[in-house]
This record gives structure tokens, sequence and C-alpha cells, in this order.
């Protein structure tokens, strides 16, 4: 069935190297729609308009951010199967996939906890990873054996969990019964036709579906419910706040300074533009014409660095691009040594 929906362009898998994860706890019973997501947690996203894929299990959310626009009833992130298949070895560990694009994955309690690419991946930058996620075993993963990990990743991944990539609104009770009592068809070539219906439909009532969404949009301070939700999450960022500013102790300055510098290289053509430190965050701004993704993610391999977003670039005609980049800085300990 995956090979059909494939063939017709029903599902459409994202590589690993065009998305960028990002995972958070949301309390009991909890899930946002596609919208309330994007709302909630585009911020962390690198990408200036980003598409959202979001799974929940549990009392997670995973989010798969990616640029380009993708036309399809299903979008699956290839991360999320490579991890469900990975899991089923039941061991917290750092893979790491060799090749041109070197992509890492982070095991633990049966949680994706980090997934993201890197051009290079020595002693050091492994050891930062180590020392952040506190997990020693490291399993390496070569090209022949990544492609057979794929392949078997991609066969066990379920309908299911196909079903909740869905672009579009599909329930499965709209296939007509007079079809179901049609015994002579199997299960699946009824769904994929009520998959078809539903995304022909989908495409024809497009401005519709966007006009609906600006009225949302326009109407959603009016809705009590997500009012009182946005609520209750101010309420623990402003707990959260008087907590770190009142009890953590932070990295001394010296020492935030001397990781920074640590991340360039020297073929790197980059430089520090102006740094501040405070209360928790740190900006940071780089003058360079290189992709600000590349020092995205290796400023997100600082231990005690996250939640990096590029908050704004910008470039003046014959001048050099300069990257502004808003970090989270995570306490060494508190006060009282807790």
């Amino acid at each position: 069935m995956k090979k059909i929906l494939l063939k017709y362009n029903l599902m459409k898998i994202v590589a690993f190297e065009d998305t960028f994860y990002y995972t958070s706890i949301l309390p009991k019973n909890v899930k946002f729609s596609r919208e309330l997501s994007k709302l909630n947690f585009g911020k962390y996203s690198p990408f200036s308009n980003p598409h959202i894929l979001s799974y929940f299990a549990n009392e997670n959310i995973m989010i798969w951010f990616y640029e380009k626009n993708i036309q399809a009833p299903f979008v699956v992130p290839e991360g999320f199967f490579l991890a469900n298949e990975l899991k089923k070895q039941k061991q917290d560990a750092i893979y790491v996939i060799n090749g041109d694009i070197i992509k890492v994955l982070v095991i633990k309690d049966d949680k994706l906890l980090n997934a993201f690419t890197i051009d290079e991946l020595d002693g050091q930058r492994l050891q930062l990873i180590i020392n952040e996620y506190q997990i020693p075993n490291i399993t390496h993963i070569e090209k022949n054996q990544y492609a057979n990990l794929y392949k078997t990743a991609f066969k066990n991944l379920s309908l299911k969990n196909i079903y909740e990539f869905r672009q579009y609104d599909f329930d499965i009770k709209t296939i007509s019964k007079n079809l179901l009592n049609q015994l002579s068809y199997p299960l699946s070539t009824l769904i994929i036709f009520a998959i078809l219906l539903n995304y022909v439909h989908g495409m024809l009532l497009d401005k519709k579906i966007e006009a609906l969404k600006t009225q949302y949009l326009q109407e959603k301070s009016k809705n009590q419910i997500i009012k009182n939700e946005i609520r209750a999450h101010n309420a623990k960022i402003r707990k959260y706040k008087s907590f770190t500013q009142t009890e953590l102790i932070y990295p001394a300055p010296s020492m935030l300074l001397n990781d920074i510098y640590k991340i360039f290289k020297s073929s790197d053509k980059a430089s520090i533009n102006n740094i501040s430190i405070g209360n928790g965050k740190m900006i940071l701004k780089l003058q360079t014409n290189m992709n600000p993704v590349i020092f995205l993610n290796r400023l997100s391999q600082i231990k005690y660095l996250h939640n990096v977003i590029i908050a704004s670039s910008y470039k003046r005609r014959g001048e050099t691009a300069v990257i502004t980049y808003e970090i989270d800085i995570k306490p060494l300990e508190t006060k009282n040594g807790i």
C-alpha cells in the first residue's frame, strides 16, 4: 500500500537533511492542531516561513520543520521512521549515520531527544553530545547499513503512523457503507480510494480552505478554550523565568566566549560581530556569507546552550551578511546545589 501511495504522489517523504527537529513536553491531554503548533513552536525553526510536521507520543510533541512546500495528502519525515526502527534496539544511544552529510539521532528512554546533521563530527564534538545527554553508547552506521536501515524502517512504517501525518482532514467513516460491503475489494484499496476522493476534494476547495484558515486566525482570540491554554502556558513560563532568575547559576561569560570561539574552523569565513549575555539568554551576531544553519547546528552542540534560533539576517549591498542568533543558556547548577 505504501508503494501505491508513493507511486501516485499521495505520500511524500521529507529527507532527514531537509528538516530541523524540535521536541517538547506538553501538559496531559493537550494536543495542538497544525496551526496552533506553528503559532507556539514556529519560533524554534531556523526557516523564516516554515512548514511543520508534528507527532504526539504520550506527553511529548515531536516537530519537524521544513522549508519547501510539499503538496500531498501525507507528508512523513524520514527522521520519524528511522527513529522508530532504531528504538527497537531498546537502548539509550547516540546513532551516527556516516556519509557525505553526517546524520545524528539521540535516543534515550525510548524517546527521540534530538536529530540533526553535521559536516564533521570529531571527538570533541561527540564528547559534547555525550555530556549533554549523558549517553555513553555510540553506534556508528555506515552507508550500506543505512540503506538497509532505511528500507526496513520504511517497510515497518504503519498505516496508523502515516495517517498521523495527514495534511488534510480525513475520516475513515466517510467511506461509503456500500463500498465496505463489497467484500471483493481489499480494505487497503477502499482506503486508498477514500483518500483519493478526499485529496481531490481538498484540492478543489483549496481557496475555501485558505479563507477558513484566515477566518480562524481572526477569530481565535475569541475562543475561550484557546485563551485558557495560552494563559496557563504563559503562567508556567513566568514561573520558570522567576526560578531561573533567583535560583540558577549560569556558565561564566568567559566559559561561554571560549566555547563560542571553538565552533569556528580555520577555513570558515565568519567573524563575531557582537555578543550580549544576560538573564539566561544570549544574542550572538555573526558576520558571514556562509549558510547560517551550519553555525546553528554547531551552537546546538554546546551542552549548556539550547533553543538556538535564527532571529534575523540582513545584508547591505557589497557587504557581508549579519546573522543574529537567539540562544537560551542552560544553568549548570542551582544555588542550593540541586
